[in-house]
């Protein structure tokens, strides 16, 4: 396993905190929409009441798992690859799931993004740990935690202009587009850091 180099300076610590923000934000983009989706897809038809509340526990049951194993993969995989693969698969899953109308496929679209999304968080730590000083490993591992808020709200506000202007499909391209954007974005970021 390839130690991960230290850094020194103040604004290069900064500007590796803020990919890293930015990449657990846009995570919630491609993770939250299937909940502003699902309405409008069970009043449409294409799901049931129970097929939509099955595919959102096929994600969490996914995204548990993944977080486990990803957290002992992370220790032995670059952890920048990883986080470009999540957000990258991320990004696939969600184009393909509004390509599809069929329960199944669905719920096994949405099973894989939730692997996926597991795959960003445990990296994202060990990169703190590892690259970063006690002090600022201690206030980064604190300030990330407000990635979450705004993703949260930035999914929702996303999903509903999306899904008022161009229908349920187009969420889940809107967070592809935002995923596969941010994954191309940490590739050159994490490179120069």
């Amino acid at each position: 396993m390839k130690k991960l180099r230290k850094i020194r300076d103040g604004r290069t610590a900064a500007v590796l905190f803020c990919l890293c923000w930015a990449a657990y934000f846009t995570s919630y983009i491609g993770r939250l929409n299937y909940s502003s989706a699902m309405t409008a897809m069970i009043q449409e038809e294409i799901l049931t009441k129970s097929q939509a509340g099955f595919i959102s526990m096929t994600y969490f049951f996914a995204y548990g798992i993944g977080q486990l194993c990803n957290g002992l993969l992370g220790d032995r995989i670059h952890p920048g690859k990883m986080i470009v693969t999540g957000l990258s698969v991320a990004a696939l899953m969600n184009l393909f799931m509004g390509f599809t109308g069929r329960f199944v496929l669905m719920a096994v679209i949405w099973g894989i993004n939730g692997y996926a999304q597991a795959m960003i968080w445990p990296p994202i730590i060990r990169i703190f740990a590892e690259m970063l000083d006690r002090e600022r490993k201690m206030k980064y591992c604190v300030d990330i935690v407000s990635s979450q808020v705004v993703g949260t709200l930035a999914s929702y506000l996303i999903a509903a202009g999306v899904m008022w202007l161009l229908g349920w499909k187009a969420v889940f391209a809107a967070a592809a587009v935002c995923l596969g954007a941010m994954a191309l974005t940490f590739t050159i970021g994490f490179g120069k850091v």
